[in-house]
This record gives structure tokens, C-alpha cells and sequence, in this order.
């Protein structure tokens, strides 16, 4: 067969091979080598019928689809190709109506495109929309017994939860993804996508000393050249640091996430780093003004480009917040009514904290009963979701502000 021949075979094999995102022992499994493996793929070996049909198995394929023997182009695979090569989210959206919710299509080709859909409702905060994708992407993983995609899609799905309050299930799903990554050959990436969710679970609940022993050991595992992760190893160290009080680590923290990150890299990384590191240096205390201020002056030019809403409602957020520590009381009155007067795609955290201000708006104006009536019921609201650090948190401006008024 042409396409068996060497060298195109070990192109192709690695091709598949690095797609799925598996090291060579992966594949190799236990029915050969990777030194085998390795010569197959750079060519120096030929591969038998026996070894082509095994290799199939592994990758959930047919062995001429291993073999590159032309077939019909189905449209989901165009669709797919469209929206990895147009790069907007209208050809991603257009997944959905071509066969990636179709259990009959392809099973990988419907991951890739679940995934790439999560990815578009997660960026613009439509939530429900995004957990729905993963929930399919977590099951169709499990069948495809792709442990690095049953681990990240869990990961995933453990932050969105997370991310609108469903504390008690995303705990459940995020300790299911870190068993995976951790119970499996995965290469580091893998646990450490698992270990930033449980980070954020973990302090979020208020389990501070387990978070930061997770941080600890997420800053040791991530590789050099990942600058993605280390990136988030840091804002995720920094977070737990501001929530232990250790303000004087958190900000060296932060300055190595700045320094780290410039225009040039990751545009999408680069917004919620520094929107990450101004909100933490408002939760110094006392905050920061003067780092956070400059912070979101370089963030407002980045959103203005972008046109990203849920960036905006972010940036918006902590501007008002901005001007509540800076005394400038009626600017965060109007930040906190221009968010109200939208459709709000905040997360839950922000959405409480943006409730919050409002109550210690009404506290500052006078309106001492009524602030401290709101931010109460938002704390108990927070405590009951299981978001025990949020309610906390609340609890400490309630008695701030009040202690403010003696």
C-alpha cells in the first residue's frame, strides 16, 4: 500500500499521535516499544500489517485511517476546518449545527469541536451553554478513553461550575480530573490544568492550607517553556497568598506574572492576567490603588480592541471598586449602575462582590440598615452555595465599613 511507505507513514503517525496530545508511550502502550514507536515515526522503520492495525486500535481508528486512504469529507470536518482556519467565534458556532452534537459523527472530530465550542460560550460568559458542551465533552471522553481529554474536560468543567457557584458539584468534578491526570502516564500540562482548578476550588471553600499546598506543588511541576501555566501557577499562588494574608509574597507574585507577559504573547492571557492582578491588589489590605489603577489603565485600551463584553463587565467591576477604595463614591454609584443596567455575564464571585458594593455604597451615603441588610444576605447566600471564602471575605467589608462609621 503507497501510503504505508516510509517516511509519509511515520509523518502521519505522528500527526495523529500529537493531535490527540499523547507521548509516545501512551500509544505504545503495552503491545510495543516507544524506541520502536519512535523509529516507526521517524521513518527508519516500516511498518507491518500486525503493527498498523495495533497502532489503529490505540488511536480509536480505522487502519485506513491510519493509512491516509482518501475518504469522504464529511461536514463537520469542513466545519471544523473553517472554524480553526477563520478564527471567529460565528465559525465556531456554527459546530453545533454541523454534527458536533450528532452522536453518529465521528467521535473525535466531535471533541475537537465540543471543545472549541465550551471554549466560545466560556469567553463570552454564557455558562449554561459551555457546561453543556463539556458535560457531552467529559462523556464522549470516557468513551473514547482518552485520559489526558477525560482529565482536561473535567478541569474545565470544574472551573465553569465554579464559576457560577455550583461549589459542592464542581468539587466533585475537579478531584474526579486530578485522580485522572495523577493515576495516569499524563505528561505535566495534564495534572497541572487539573491542579489550578482544585487551587481555585480548594480557596474558594475556604481550604486555604490544602490550596496552597496545591500551589506549591503546581509551581514545582510546571515545565520552563510552558509560560501559559506558570502564568497561572503564579496568579493562582498569589490569590491564596492575599487570602492568607501573606500580602508581601502575593505581590512578588504578581510582579513575576507581569513581568513575565507582554503585548506579544497570548492576547487572551495577557487581558485576564493583568484583570487577575488588579482585583488581587484590591484585596490587599490596605489595597493598592496606585498598582491596580495602572493596571486597568493598561487593560481598558486591550478591551476597547477586543470588544470582549464579559472583559468589560470585569474591568468595569473593578473600577468601581477602584473608586469606592479611592473615596470618588459617586463614580462607583455610576460604575455599579452601568453594570446593572446590562446583561450581566460575571461570574458568581463577581457578581456577589458587585452586589457587595452596592450594600457598602448604601452604608457610605448613610443607609447604614439597608447596606448592612445587603451585604448580610449576600454573605449567607455565599455561605450556603459553599463559597465559604467569598462569604468571608464579605463579612470582613461589612465590618471594615461599619468600624468606618465610629
Amino acid at each position: 500500500m503507497e501510503s504505508l511507505k516510509q517516511p509519509d507513514f511515520g509523518r502521519r503517525l505522528k500527526q495523529l499521535r500529537t493531535e490527540r496530545h499523547l507521548s509516545q508511550a501512551a500509544l505504545a502502550g503495552e503491545g510495543m516499544s516507544t524506541g520502536y514507536l519512535s523509529r516507526l515515526e521517524s521513518g527508519a522503520r516500516p511498518p507491518t500489517a500486525q503493527v498498523v492495525a495495533y497502532i489503529a486500535q490505540q488511536l480509536n481508528i480505522t487502519v485506513e485511517e491510519l493509512s491516509g486512504e482518501p475518504s469522504e469529507v464529511s461536514s463537520l470536518a469542513r466545519a471544523l476546518i473553517s472554524a480553526t482556519s477563520a478564527g471567529s467565534d460565528a465559525a465556531v458556532e456554527a459546530l453545533a449545527d454541523q454534527g458536533a452534537l450528532d452522536p453518529e459523527e465521528d467521535p473525535l472530530l466531535r471533541a475537537q469541536a465540543l471543545w472549541l465550542l465550551a471554549d466560545a460560550s466560556g469567553r463570552t460568559g454564557r455558562r449554561e451553554e459551555e457546561q453543556d458542551y463539556l458535560e457531552r465533552l467529559v462523556s464522549l471522553s470516557d468513551d473514547l478513553r482518552l485520559d489526558d481529554l477525560r482529565s482536561r474536560a473535567r478541569s474545565r468543567l470544574g472551573r465553569s461550575l465554579r464559576a457560577t457557584g455550583a461549589m459542592r458539584w464542581a468539587r466533585e468534578i475537579a478531584t474526579g480530573a486530578l485522580e485522572i491526570a495523577r493515576g495516569t502516564p499524563l505528561d505535566a500540562p495534564e495534572i497541572a490544568g487539573a491542579l489550578i482548578t482544585m487551587i481555585s476550588i480548594e480557596a474558594e471553600d475556604g481550604q486555604l492550607t490544602t490550596a496552597l499546598s496545591y500551589a506549591d506543588e503546581l509551581r514545582e511541576l510546571v515545565p520552563d517553556d510552558r509560560l501559559d501555566l506558570r502564568v497561572e501557577a503564579l496568579w493562582a499562588s498569589a490569590t491564596v497568598r492575599v487570602r492568607l494574608g501573606d500580602y508581601a509574597t502575593a505581590e512578588r507574585h504578581l510582579e513575576e506574572v507581569l513581568q513575565l507577559l507582554t503585548t506579544h504573547h497570548d492576547p487572551n492571557l495577557w487581558l485576564r492576567a493583568r484583570l487577575a492582578t488588579a482585583s488581587l491588589f484590591l484585596q490587599l489590605s490596605p489595597p493598592n490603588t496606585e498598582m491596580a489603577r495602572r493596571r486597568l489603565v493598561e487593560v481598558s485600551h486591550a478591551v476597547e480592541i477586543t470588544g470582549s463584553p464579559l472583559y468589560r463587565q470585569e474591568m468595569e467591576l473593578l473600577f468601581a471598586y477602584l473608586a469606592y477604595h479611592e473615596g470618588r463614591l459617586a463614580d462607583a454609584r455610576a460604575g455599579c449602575q452601568a453594570l446593572h443596567d446590562s446583561t450581566l455575564l460575571l461570574t458568581y464571585r463577581d457578581k456577589s462582590r458587585l452586589a457587595a458594593l452596592d450594600g457598602l455604597l448604601l452604608i457610605s451615603e448613610g443607609k447604614t440598615t439597608e447596606g448592612t441588610e445587603t451585604l448580610e444576605r449576600v454573605a449567607s447566600n455565599a455561605r450556603d452555595e459553599g463559597s465559604l471564602d467569598l462569604a468571608a471575605d464579605i463579612w470582613r467589608l461589612l465590618a471594615k465599613a461599619l468600624a468606618g462609621l465610629h
